[in-house]
This record gives structure tokens, sequence and C-alpha cells, in this order.
């Protein structure tokens, strides 16, 4: 069978190289799949690797729960404009998220499935996204009449929006309910909008009006990734076009034809009511707060230890971090970065591959070397680059699969690739069956002991992940020691999908119940309780969980604070009824009888909830009682 590549450049005037490859076969075939197929196809696998986990899990630590309380107090008083978490003013992050999920919740009902569906809708949506980027473009410069290259190019389309689906920065966040996926989406849309405006103008040749058409759609998704998360969703697309048209070096003439002033109102009309309203109500407290604390300190200065603990050590997180976030996939993108297009040489003479080649890396580089000069940083940070790598991942299997000629360093190249995926591979099959019989490595939180996962199901659990990973490993290092580009590439991606099954439907779930159920117990057992009954958690860590679960205030204390505010704390909430409900623990028990009467109501687990009456008032407090 004869390979098929994409070859309509006026500049390649050189006899192209025909390869004889079953390489072809796994495009060409997946290809063949119609585009309307591939969509319920690219959708089925969402659904299962998103939707299924929101059925019965509880909420975890620490922002599912701040964003999915503070969207259910919002439901609860009817307040749409400011968002408050357990009973407080919350500053951290815009309205457009609560508002998403509070019609999610008003849809479906208060349920963890309603939280997190939103983050589940944006990841599939970001895949339908990118796959229909990539069905638009890759075969469009393919004459009807070369089936088999059209086909290629709609599998290479395909294996693109499967990558999207399949990285673990969309695994993990796909199943949270928080900003991260809605971000995602709008900063990837807006993206694609600035790329489809230079491939508009430059490749179909289409008028003016259509270009600037997809300005505006870039400003409008941009308006919306602000109200999401603030700046960054402006700043990511603005710094990835500047530096793709400096390195297109035409920048000077894009900029006369961008419709400045049309895009800053359309921005504007969308993004500033809200923030005016705001400053309305509260003032100038939550701008100061978001802008300054969220946006420019958390870039200048490390908040909550999240980061490195040098600057030059951070530096060099996120390359690292994204090798990890990215695999399977990484390997492929390495060889990439060094192998435009594994060195076909027909999409290399290609203008409209190079250039989506270009903004590719433009974005997924700028996006990592932005991050990595922020002094906090989070995994999430970078998740908006999932886009570029499918894309990049897309351009590479097109080229590999379709011209494959394997020199001596493409042999090489082949080493390197099985190597990395077999030792990451082994690793993380094995930290993770080992974890299931010392489930103290799954430990979430601070405030449960470890994790008490029944062993028959710890095997079980194993038992899977072991066979689907030991498929994955063992296949890749076959396909990869025979060099067959095609057969490796499958393979690695229809099995990573079968681990990452085992991973999000059962080993998943169970290290979430087993830390978090009991916790939930007491949360709805704190329901009963009359709502003028003060209620404290006393633990470790303060468990924000428990505020969601028991729908109502609780006064969370943790030994980070001084143990005499806790007493100082009861004392002032409890002196009109001298009575009050505490939720703790053994460990904890010991300093808060020493000015209380306790008594024990409910034991769940190692949570244990007390009854506590106020010790006579001539009771002295330590003398320094007023520190904090």
């Amino acid at each position: 069978m004869k390979s098929s590549a994409i070859n309509n450049s006026p500049q390649s005037g050189e006899q192209q190289p025909v390869a004889a490859c079953t390489s072809g076969r796994l495009l060409s075939r997946v290809g063949r799949i119609s585009p309307g197929y591939q969509r319920v196809l690219l959708v089925a696998v969402c659904a299962v690797l998103f939707c299924l986990w929101l059925l019965k899990m509880p909420l975890t630590e620490i922002d599912e729960v701040r964003f999915s309380e503070a969207t259910r107090e919002m439901v609860s008083s009817g307040n749409y404009i400011i968002p408050t978490f357990n009973g407080e003013l919350r500053f951290q992050k815009p309205i457009l998220y609560y508002w998403i999920q509070s019609a999610s919740i008003r849809l479906f009902g208060q349920y963890e499935a309603a939280a997190r569906f939103p983050s589940a809708l944006a990841a599939i949506l970001l895949v339908l996204l990118i796959h229909g980027f990539l069905l638009r473009w890759l075969p469009s410069r393919l004459p009807e009449e070369d089936d088999e290259g059209r086909a290629s190019a709609r599998g290479a389309a395909l294996l693109g929006g499967l990558v999207s689906a399949t990285v673990l920065l969309t695994i993990l966040w796909a199943r949270a309910a928080t900003t991260d996926m809605s971000l995602t989406l709008f900063i990837s849309a807006t993206l694609l909008a600035l790329l489809q405006a230079d491939l508009t103008r430059a490749i179909a040749q289409e008028p003016p009006r259509q270009v600037r058409r997809w300005y505006l759609v870039a400003a409008a998704t941009a308006a919306l990734a602000f109200l999401t998360k603030g700046p960054i969703g402006a700043v990511i697309p603005f710094l990835t076009w500047l530096c793709y048209h400096l390195y297109q070096r035409n920048l000077r003439a894009e900029i006369r034809r961008v419709p400045w002033l049309l895009m800053a109102g359309l921005f504007l009309l969308i993004a500033a009511p809200w923030y005016i309203a705001t400053l309305h109500y509260v003032g100038t407290d939550f701008l100061k707060h978001f802008f300054m604390n969220e946006n420019v300190q958390r870039f200048t200065k490390t908040q909550e230890g999240h980061g490195a603990s040098n600057h030059l050590q951070g530096l060099f997180t996120y390359p690292l971090m994204t090798l990890v976030f990215l695999f399977p996939y990484s390997p492929f993108l390495l060889r990439e970065m060094f192998k435009p297009f594994a060195e076909n040489p027909r999409l290399r003479a290609d203008d409209m591959m190079v250039r989506i080649r270009r903004f590719s890396w433009c974005w997924l580089g700028g996006t990592i070397v932005l991050f990595s000069l922020s002094s906090t940083q989070l995994p999430s940070y970078i998740q908006s680059i999932i886009g570029a790598a499918a894309i990049l991942f897309a351009l590479h299997a097109l080229g590999r699969l379709t011209n494959e000629s394997e020199s001596s360093a493409g042999k090489k190249g082949f080493a390197l690739e099985t190597a990395f995926i077999v030792i990451i591979g082994a690793a993380i099959v094995g930290y993770l069956s080992y974890g299931m019989f010392h489930s103290d490595i799954f430990k979430l939180v601070r405030w449960v002991p470890p994790a008490s996962i029944p062993y028959h199901t710890a095997l079980l659990a194993a038992i899977c992940l072991g066979i689907t990973g030991g498929l994955f490993v063992l296949g890749v290092l076959l396909w990869g020691l025979l060099r067959r580009a095609d057969a490796f590439i499958g393979w690695t991606m229809a099995t990573w999908t079968l681990v990452l099954t085992v991973l999000v439907l059962l080993i998943g779930p169970l290290t979430v119940q087993s830390n978090y159920s009991q916790m939930v117990e007491t949360g709805k057992y704190l329901q009963f309780f009359p709502r003028e009954t003060p209620v404290f958690a006393y633990f470790g860590s303060a468990p924000e969980t428990l505020v969601y679960y028991a729908q109502r205030p609780i006064l969370l204390c943790s030994m980070d604070e001084k143990e005499v505010y806790f007493h100082q704390l009861l004392a002032e909430k409890m002196v009109a009824t001298h009575q009050g409900i505490v939720v703790t623990d053994k460990a904890h028990l010991r300093s808060l009888k020493k000015k209380c009467a306790v008594t024990l109501l409910k034991e769940i687990g190692p949570i244990q909830v007390y009854q506590v009456n106020l010790l006579p008032p001539n009771t002295p407090l330590p003398a320094n009682h007023l520190g904090h």
C-alpha cells in the first residue's frame, strides 16, 4: 500500500518519496469513520472517563468544596452577584463559574454530580473543539480524489481528539468541581479563533470581513475566560498571538489588521458589568484582594506553600511536570520538537501545516515559560496546553504514519520513546498497585487516619490495574522493539485509555470514598441541629468538606491556630446558650475538656461529635488568651 501524504505547496518542486508503509493503515482505517461517528466515539470515551465519576463521589478538599459550597449558598440566598463561603465573602475568583455551576444545581439538584457536571461538559466541548479544528484544516489541502490522503488526515484529527481526552491534565480536572476545565475551554477557544483568523487570511484567502469575525470571536471567549479566572484568561492568548507573529515576522502587518476597538468594546461589554456591580456592592475590597493578592502577589510571591524552594528550581518545575502530565504522549511531542512532522518532507513544505505547528508550539511553550516565572506554582496552571499538545500530536502522527522511512536517528527515537513510556508507565502502575495494599500513601487529607480499603477490594483493584497496566507496558515494549509506528502509537493510546478507565472507575472512587465518607456522614448528621446552635470543627487541619455536607455555617478551627484562641471562640459564640456542638477527634479532645463539659453524641470512625457546655464563668483563662 502506498503512503498518502499532504502535498499542495507550490514551493515543493522536488520528487517526493513514496514510502510503502503499513503504518498508514492506522490513520486511513480510523479516518474512514465518518466525522459524525468520530464525534460519537469521542463523546462516548469522554462519558466513561469524565461523567461516570460524577455518581456518588464525595467532594474533596479544598477547592471542590469551596466552589460548590459558595454556589450552594448563592442559590440558597438568591444573591448571584457576590459569592460567599461559610457565610463570609469569597473574593478568590470571578463569578462566571459560580453562575454555570448554579445553573447545573438548579437543573439537577443539590448533588455532587451536579456540582461537577460543568467541568465534565467543558472537557467534552474542549475535545470536540480540538477535533473539529483538526477536521476542518488537516484534510482541506488535499484534492477530493485523494481518498487515501483525506482519510489519513481525518484519522489524525480523531487521534488528536483522543489525546485531548486522555492526557492526565484532562482526566484530573474534568472530574473536579473547579474553574480549571472551564478556563481551559475558553482559553483554547480564544487561541483557536486567533489561529483561525491567521489561516482564514493566509491559507483560505477569505475577505477581511471573515478575518475580523474570528478576532471578535477571540475577544468574546477571552472575556469569558476573564470572567472565569481573571487576567490570565486574556494574557495567555495575547502572549501566544504575539510570539507567533514575531516568529512569522509579520507582527506589524497583523497589528494593522486587528479590529482593536471592536474587540475591546466586545470584551468590555461581556467582562466589565459584573466587576462594576461588585465595585458598587462591596467597594474596592474585592478588586484589591482579587487583582493584587490573587494575581499579582501569586505571581511574585509563593502563596499557601505552592511553589519551589528557590526561583532557579522553579524554572524547571513546569518542564518536568509537563512530561508527566502529558504522559504517555510527551515522548512523541519531544520527538516532534526536534523532528518536525517526523521529517515528512511533504508536510514540512506545506505553509498551512507549518503555521499550525508554529502557533501550537508558541501556545505550549509560551504557557510553560510564563508560569515558570511565577513564584506560586500549581499543576492546574498549565492546563491550557492540552489543546496545543493534542494538535502537535496529530501533526506528528500524520507526518510519521504517512512517511515511515526510518533513519538511524529514527531508530534511536524509537528506543528513547519506548524506554520513556515503559519506565514511567511501569512506575505509575507499580505505585498505584502497591498503594492499594498500603493505603496510607493515598491519604488525601490530614484530619483522618490512613484510608482503610478492604483487603479483598484492594486486591481486586490491584489485579485489574496490573492486567491493564501490564498490557500497556508489554505492548509498548513489543511494538517499540519491532519499530512498528502504527502499532506502537495505536497500542499506546488504546491500552492507556484502558488503564485510565480502571483508575477513574475503580481506584479513584475507592480512595476518595475511604478518605471522605466519614466526614460526609458527619456533615449530614449536623443538618438536624437547630440553625442557631453554634457548630465548631476542631482538627489538625480544618475540614471544609464539613461545611458543604452540613449545609450550615461551621466555625473552622485548626491546630495551626493557638489552642487558647479556640477556647476564646467557644466563649464568644456560646455566650447566649452556653451550649454548642464540637466535631473533633480523640487527639484534640483533651484540649476541649480543659474549658468545657462534654457529652458524646455520635462517633463516626475517628470523628466524634460532642455537645459542649461552658464551665462556670469564673474559670480563669490563660494569661495570654488575647494572643492569636
